[in-house]
């Protein structure tokens, strides 16, 4: 818990980091006899890890003991599912899956890919949330301007 974990290419003078923290797994509250621990991700690039042209997914989720038919992702404050042809993130084509893992928690998610990112891409708001259990994450998608030549590396 706590830990810094650092990734660098020394050939293209570049690198990431990011702090890992876990959750502290405690109870939801409903004391329904079950393992009540609720998770959720967001997955998107880290602020200036990619760049105008690069392409990534773009994936929210949620685990816990039952499929959440409340999970919903808002891009910009608007709905996945109202995406129009007009907007940039319509062709990420997002989707809703379900999976079942083998300790029985299961996962409802929310994916798109985007196979170039544009500018009017940047600085977009993705938040998800859970209606169900009252819990949501965000992040917002920073793109770097092709100028950071990665030698400010987090220091």
């Amino acid at each position: 818990n706590n830990t810094w974990i650092y990734c660098r290419s020394n050939r293209h003078n570049r690198a990431v980091y990011k702090k890992l923290v876990l959750a502290d797994g405690s109870d939801d509250g409903s004391n329904n006899g079950t393992n009540n621990t609720v998770n959720m991700h967001i997955r998107l690039p880290d602020a200036y890890e990619s760049s105008v042209g690069d392409g990534s997914s773009v994936t929210c989720s949620i685990l816990a003991n039952e499929v959440d038919d409340t999970f919903t992702m808002l891009i910009n404050g608007i709905a996945w599912t109202s995406l129009n042809s007009s907007s940039p993130w319509y062709n990420a084509s997002f989707s809703n899956s379900t999976y079942t893992y083998s300790n029985g928690t299961k996962e409802t998610a929310i994916e798109g890919y985007v196979d170039s990112f544009q500018a009017s891409q940047n600085n977009t708001w993705i938040y998800c949330r859970s209606n169900r259990h009252n819990r949501a994450v965000y992040k917002k998608l920073v793109l770097a301007d092709g100028s950071d030549d990665g030698s400010n590396n987090g220091t």
